[in-house]
């Protein structure tokens, strides 16, 4: 678990004193504070390096390698941590209000700025989903901007900014999923390389914060949150429950419903968006493998309805639902 993780992870203190006396951890050797806090720094690589062994033989660690060393080691199907500069202008650079001695040797310790470390577990051979521009801009470094897809959940809401974001070279934008069938097939309409989550458990809120732990703590109450997915909220004047998931990353809510889209999948068709999106999360591998096939069957011209009615009855145990399909959430630009 993510805890046993931390558990084996080195860890010294976070920098103190003040002055020309500050001391604190080297993260050459451990992770600088609680790694569960929000005040601590971080770690590189070899703690992470040697922590890993602990748990699985063969984590191998390497300093300035190329994208054609990454791209090597994913498809022998192995996940990468690596650290980079979110500035590709100014770079990594060390300031002199960032640094302190180490608090064993006495060395002195340089803390980096605009460094980032991500978790890189694979490859889609065609193309990369974000929601975060700055992955636009190391895309264009790397001139691979036409393999992006933009899916920052409600803000591609208007063929404008769609089009926007099409005319910098991405390949294709996701639609908000909070628009109505009619709206987004205006926006497809107006737009190329469209795309439509049509299936699953929506993503309504995401939250940075523990929501779930802070308020278990609150009312002194002991569940265990970790890898489960069994957890549901209800508002006080409703009547629905929407599962909600939590992590160290923080806290996602979805729809009290499952959306579906079968009646509606020829139409968007019709109106132009090219590309469609089954959510995975919260429902089982049977019920996803024949989504798939019912959409298929659909596109390839068998009755929507029946298939529609077939497939209601098979999962009467999930909320199905058209969502937001024929529901006006808010005005917005087309």
């Amino acid at each position: 678990t993510i805890d046993d993780i931390i558990d084996e992870l080195p860890k010294g203190p976070v920098p103190y004193g003040s002055g020309d006396n500050v001391k604190g951890a080297n993260p050459e050797k451990e992770f600088i504070g609680n790694p569960k806090s929000k005040y601590a720094y971080g770690v590189f690589n070899e703690p992470i390096r040697q922590t890993a062994n602990k748990f699985k033989d063969g984590a191998l660690t390497k300093k300035n390698v190329t994208v054609d060393d990454l791209y090597k080691i994913l498809l022998k199907k192995n996940p990468i941590e690596a650290w980079f500069t979110t500035d590709l202008e100014e770079g990594i650079i060390y300031r002199e209000q960032d640094k302190w001695y180490d608090y064993e040797t006495g060395e002195i310790v340089r803390w980096p700025r605009h460094e980032h470390v991500i978790l890189v577990t694979g490859i889609d051979s065609d193309y990369i989903y974000y929601n975060d521009p700055c992955i636009y801009i190391h895309a264009l470094k790397y001139d691979i901007t036409d393999r992006l897809i933009y899916n920052p959940d409600t803000l591609c809401s208007n063929s404008f900014d769609i089009n926007f974001m099409l005319h910098k070279g991405i390949y294709g934008c996701v639609i908000a999923k909070e628009l109505t069938l009619q709206q987004m097939c205006e926006i497809a309409g107006k737009t190329n390389n469209s795309m439509v989550i049509i299936h699953g458990y929506l993503n309504m809120s995401y939250s940075k914060r523990l929501l779930l732990d802070s308020y278990l703590d609150m009312i002194n109450k002991d569940i265990d949150l970790k890898h489960n997915y069994h957890l549901k909220l209800k508002e006080a004047t409703r009547n629905d429950y929407m599962p909600v998931y939590e992590d160290d990353k923080g806290t996602c809510i979805y729809t009290p419903y499952v959306q579906e889209s079968f009646e509606e999948l020829n139409i968007l068709i019709d109106s132009g968006v090219n590309n469609f999106i089954i959510e995975r999360s919260f429902v089982d591998i049977e019920m996803i493998c024949d989504a798939i096939r019912a959409y298929r069957d659909i596109e390839s011209g068998k009755d929507a309805k029946l298939i529609k009615e077939a497939f209601y009855q098979k999962y009467d145990n999930y909320p199905l639902s058209s969502g937001y399909m024929y529901q006006k959430t808010t005005l917005v630009k087309v």
